[in-house]
């Protein structure tokens, strides 16, 4: 009995190893590449070449697609283009940026951007090449944040706003945006702020990515099969002990 017990322990280690760690990913997709921007208003056409990502257990799970920094949408990761349909966009220069996020850790990477202006041709507004150079083409869009002041503290905590002039989409390096304040006294007695500097959503990342390793491991072949195995000798060590008892 107690051999059968080590077995069905040890088997137990070896499944649940096994699933965890099929998928742990930490790192963010490269940047997609050769954005270009073509059409007229209402059916503006983005394609892109696709980006990678390592771990390969990985891979890309979506693209997210912004124009002026402001996400209009997302397409799975096996999709490179996108129709932009919003059919009231007036002549003038718009950037158009794309970033992929990967399937486990939902990582983010840098954004690939494209800046093209918007010129009436014979009554359509078509899209023209790029802003800034009247050739379509791309490059990697770098994100430039600027903050506000903090909030006073409200419940220990403060809070202020940040923009991304770069209008990149990404939130890569953005600044924290949250932190916990406590409030004490001076020597002199006035009221201070001790700063911890501690952003509330920390904790969550490690999470997430945690839970999404172990949804990126369910989502495998190889997951799947050691979970029902797993499960399989979980009942049938259920049933032994059991019967035993019965004995």
């Amino acid at each position: 009995m107690r051999l059968l017990n080590f077995l069905v322990v040890l088997i137990l280690c070896i499944g649940f190893s096994s699933a965890l760690i099929v998928c742990i990913d930490r790192t963010p997709p490269s940047v997609p590449s050769n954005l270009t921007v073509s059409g007229k208003v209402g059916n503006i056409l983005l394609t892109w070449v696709a980006a990678t990502d390592e771990p390969n257990c990985s891979g890309i799970a979506e693209y997210v697609i912004s124009r002026e920094g402001v996400e209009i949408g997302r397409v799975n990761g096996s999709v490179l283009n996108f129709v932009d349909s919003n059919d009231s966009l007036e002549v003038g220069e718009y950037s158009y940026t794309v970033y992929a996020v990967d399937m486990v850790g939902h990582n983010t990477g840098s954004a690939v951007i494209n800046i093209i202006s918007i010129e009436n041709d014979g009554g359509d507004n078509v899209v023209h090449g790029s802003g800034s150079g009247g050739e379509s083409g791309s490059f990697l869009c770098v994100e430039n944040w600027t903050c506000g002041d903090w909030s006073e503290c409200v419940g220990n905590g403060q809070r202020r706003l940040c923009e991304d002039f770069g209008e990149c989409g990404t939130m890569n390096y953005k600044p924290e945006t949250s932190r916990w304040c406590e409030k004490g006294y001076d020597d002199q007695g006035m009221t201070f702020i001790n700063e911890s500097a501690r952003d509330y959503n920390n904790s969550e990342g490690f999470f997430s990515m945690i839970t999404g390793a172990v949804t990126g491991a369910m989502g495998t072949t190889e997951g799947v099969a050691v979970s029902v195995f797993v499960l399989l000798a979980l009942g049938g060590f259920v049933a032994v002990r059991i019967r035993n008892k019965k004995k």
